[in-house]
């Protein structure tokens, strides 16, 4: 099985505001609306996902100069 990056942070971003949503609804209709509005903004709870590329490491013994 393959993680696909943007899809798995995709998934995980969703779940979050799925849970935040029903954690402590509020019981004013408006500020429930504006709760998950605001939610809803782009980069407001996630950023990302940052991936980082790293050359790979030399082989050999690291003590030997």
């Amino acid at each position: 099985m393959s993680l696909h990056p943007i899809h798995t942070t995709r998934r995980i971003r969703e779940a979050y505001i799925r849970y935040l949503k029903t954690i402590k609804p509020f019981q004013d209709e408006r500020l429930r609306q504006e709760f998950a509005r605001a939610l809803e903004e782009e980069n407001l709870l996630v950023k990302g996902p940052y991936i980082e590329l790293t050359p790979p490491s030399r082989r050999g013994n690291p003590f030997e100069t």
